[in-house]
């Protein structure tokens, strides 16, 4: 334990020391990078004191140059302090001055001729060998001239051949030109009529079909035409015989039997004898007329083959009939509700809605909105 003691107390110092050496050494590390600055900042400065020696070494130079000139001025000034100046002198030395330098710049002048002078020699007699080829050439050209046989009538016939050859040249260019300009315009003109032809090909391809078109048209209004009257003639029996049990069951068997025609006109029986509308009442026309209409729509609800609700309706039909025709036509339309499951009239008479299980009352505000009631009557009971 003693020595354990001892040796901690020695590691306790040797810790010590050891934190004293590292403060040391970063005391020292700090000086070292204190005297790195320095250093760097005497190299500067070094330089800066190099840069000015420099520079005060040229300004010396510089002031000396300046006190040589000023030495020189001085003499020069000492020289000149005892002359006299004489202005026409001045001048008259300035104007020999001036012809001096004219007569320099001619002798420098003729200095260069002379220098020029052997190549002008060589150039010309180099032309004067030229001109000497030249007149051989000249004699032998006359030589050969002489040679050739001249006419001058021959020549001016030629002249006049030549010459209206040429005119007739001129005339065949320009007739070219201009038939190239027809073959242009013949050419235009075929590649119009060959878009004509084109444009015709394709009218007629469409006539054609037209024309088949209408062909077949003319056998289907045939057929229609055909259908039709075979229609009518078995329809407007079906129709008449529909109209006459209407009729018969609305007049009470007055009038038994309605008749149609080939136009459709209403033939009526009246006392074993068969008359035109034209002959019977208002009130029977227009009950006739409904009578019909009912029985158009009856044939086409069975031609139909519909199974579902329909429905017919009925505008104003009670106008021109007495209370006794309105009751006839009220059970008529009763004994064919099994046909038509709604049956909707149109009317302003207002003893109609007694027979009817509902009535729909249309009626305008004062702002002329129109506002629709609906009331319900009980079977066998009055209205609320």
């Amino acid at each position: 334990d003693k020595e354990a003691s001892a040796l901690q107390a020695k590691a306790g110092a040797l810790n010590g020391e050891a934190s004293d050496a590292r403060r040391d050494a970063a005391s020292v590390q700090s000086a070292i990078d204190d005297a790195s600055k320095a250093r760097a900042a005497a190299s500067e400065a070094d330089r800066e004191m190099t840069s000015l020696q420099d520079r005060i070494e040229e300004a010396e130079k510089n002031v000396a140059g300046l006190r040589s000139d000023e030495k020189k001025h001085a003499r020069t000034l000492s020289r000149l302090s005892g002359l006299s100046y004489d202005k026409a002198a001045h001048d008259l030395l300035r104007e020999r001055l001036s012809e001096m330098e004219k007569t320099r710049e001619t002798v420098i002048s003729l200095r260069s001729t002379t220098k020029a002078m052997p190549a002008t020699a060589s150039g010309i007699q180099k032309l004067a060998g030229e001109i000497a080829a030249q007149k051989t050439k000249i004699a032998k050209t006359r030589k050969a001239i002489e040679k050739i046989a001249y006419d001058s009538s021959a020549h001016s016939s030629a002249r006049s051949d030549y010459e209206s050859l040429g005119a007739e040249h001129n005339a065949a260019t320009v007739a070219i030109a201009s038939l190239e300009g027809d073959a242009k315009a013949i050419e235009t003109r075929l590649v119009e009529a060959h878009k004509n032809l084109e444009s015709e090909q394709k009218r007629a391809r469409k006539i054609r079909r037209m024309e088949k078109e209408i062909e077949i048209l003319a056998k289907l209004k045939a057929v229609m035409a055909a259908f039709k009257d075979d229609l009518t003639s078995r329809i407007r029996p079906a129709l008449g015989s529909r109209a006459s049990a209407l009729l018969r069951r609305m007049t009470g068997g007055r009038y038994p039997v309605v008749e149609l025609d080939a136009d459709y006109g209403i033939t009526i029986e009246s006392d074993g004898e068969r008359f035109r509308t034209a002959r019977f009442s208002g009130g029977e026309q227009d009950l006739a007329s409904l009578c019909l209409r009912i029985a158009v729509s009856q044939e086409l609800s069975d031609r139909a083959g519909s199974e579902g609700p329909s429905f017919i309706v009925l505008d104003e039909v009670f106008g021109s009939q007495d209370s006794e025709r309105r009751d006839s036509i009220l059970k008529a339309l009763s004994a064919i509700s099994d046909e038509f499951r709604q049956i909707i009239l149109i009317t302003h008479i207002e003893d109609v809605k007694d027979a009817l299980p509902y009535a729909l009352h249309v009626r305008e505000d004062k702002h002329g909105s129109p506002s629709i009631s609906v009331e319900g009557r009980p079977p066998g009971g009055a209205w609320p």
